[in-house]
């Protein structure tokens, strides 16, 4: 034999990718009882899982109890209901259960392990794959993955490859790079003859053009809700919950929710710029792009701006009557103080310029200050401080109740590595391992039948 012979090796199916996805479609294969085919898990990563210990600040939000409708993303976002219908978060807890896993549910309907570790669902996910005979190949990655007539041929970094009658690409997305986020998944579907929506920051921070609430009141944290507007006169849907004022711009869970519209916002100003001309306005994902591509760290022109409502529980007009009422204009910065914290109250009276012998015209501006305060907005922090990344494989492509390809025959795909990302509150895990389990079982009942 030569040496390209010498190091290959067959397996029935090989999973790309060892996080969340892929180990819960190792355990879908072998759960199905006709299938004692063999299962090789491929990470390029040293220490897998390592996204999954970082998930939830360190605890581990796995799931979601709510309604999954309305909280998923993308081209075909109801492309989740093939997956979310066969192992439902309920269902995915009792099978963690089994695993020896106990969670609680929060008041948000938002699933943790009860150790509130993300350490205990890896040691209980790596104890099931070896309870399995389910070998991981860590360290390693995938440079080529190639279809004949038999079997799949994918070759490897160490210089090996592996004859496989089934692949399931669960490899993610660029988000958070520095614990093993790459666009190495996509790329692969891509060269397997699938169509790619360019990959963008989703669940990210904003950056925002320099203002004094940036500089007067950073580290001060508040709840409101808040929209995104782009210049083009696109409009996101209104998100509420924690905001973070930073040095830099806006964070804390709510305002990365609009991450992903201003991510799309500033792939749509590049376009422009590139093409020197205007696009169309309605629509965030218009493109499909060639390559994945980070949002500008750097300061440049503003994309649009968000728009913050301090007070979100009143109208406009109850919130006049009420500083009318109680003759605010006469100590405005103390009333304010008890409204909103007292850093953001001095921004917003700076910002009111009527003249203060007019109480009326000065209440008004000070409500719709607190009622729609705009920055602007130049972009994100990109892929690096993204927790998901929008855009991926597009779903038209594949089967939803087999996560198989349409294009390639025993060619699978799961978790973020497609076009689909959800809302914070464990709807991406829920994904990641109610998609990845589907995948698993259908490419163990597609060998069985072959």
């Amino acid at each position: 034999m030569d040496d390209n012979t010498r190091n290959t090796r067959a397996v029935d199916l090989l999973i790309i990718g060892g996080g969340a996805s892929g180990a819960l479609a190792a355990l879908g294969a072998v759960s199905e009882g006709n299938f004692r085919g063999s299962v090789e898990i491929v990470e390029k990563e040293k220490i897998p899982f390592r996204k999954l210990l970082a998930s939830g600040n360190g605890r581990c939000n796995l799931a979601n109890l709510a309604d999954p409708r309305g909280h998923y993303h993308g081209s075909r976002p109801s492309f989740v209901n093939g997956a979310l219908f066969r192992m439902p978060a309920r269902e995915l807890l009792s099978l963690f259960e089994r695993l020896g896993l106990m969670t609680f549910v929060d008041h948000a309907e938002r699933v943790y392990p009860r150790s509130m570790q993300s350490k205990s669902v890896v040691i209980i996910l790596r104890r099931a794959l070896s309870d399995a005979g389910i070998s991981v190949n860590a360290d390693v990655g995938v440079l080529s993955v190639e279809r004949d007539e038999t079997c799949f041929r994918v070759q490897l970094s160490d210089q090996s490859s592996v004859r496989a009658r089934s692949v399931i690409v669960a490899a993610g997305s660029p988000a958070s790079p520095q614990l093993g986020g790459s666009d190495s998944g996509v790329s692969l579907l891509r060269s397997l003859g699938h169509t790619i929506c360019e990959p963008l920051p989703a669940l990210v921070p904003l950056r925002l053009r320099k203002h004094d609430m940036m500089s007067d009141a950073e580290g001060v944290r508040f709840r409101g809700s808040a929209c995104f507007e782009s210049f083009t006169g696109v409009r996101s849907p209104d998100v509420s919950g924690e905001f973070l004022i930073t040095s830099y711009g806006l964070s804390g869970i709510a305002a990365m929710e609009l991450g992903l519209f201003v991510s799309q916002a500033s792939r749509d100003s590049r376009s422009r710029g590139a093409r020197g001309g205007r696009i169309p306005a309605e629509g965030f994902r218009q493109g499909r792009g060639e390559q994945a591509s980070k949002d500008s760290e750097t300061a440049g022109e503003a994309v649009g701006k968000v728009i913050i409502d301090f007070l979100p529980e009143m109208s406009s007009e109850s919130l006049r009557t009420h500083l009318e009422s109680h003759r605010a204009h006469e100590h405005m910065a103390a009333f304010l103080s008890g409204v909103v914290p007292e850093k953001i109250a001095r921004v917003i009276l700076t910002s009111v310029h009527s003249d203060p012998h007019d109480p009326l015209r000065c209440i008004a501006e000070t409500a719709g200050a607190l009622k729609g305060f705009a920055l602007e907005v130049e972009g994100t922090r990109g892929f690096e401080f993204a927790q998901v990344a929008s855009g991926g494989a597009v779903t038209d492509e594949f089967d939803s109740s087999t996560m198989m390809s349409r294009i390639v025959p025993g060619l699978f795909a799961c978790g973020e590595v497609l076009d689909i990302d959800g809302d914070t509150g464990g709807f991406n895990l829920l994904w990641a391992f109610s998609s990845g389990y589907l995948a698993g079982r259908s490419s163990a009942r597609y060998l069985t039948a072959r």
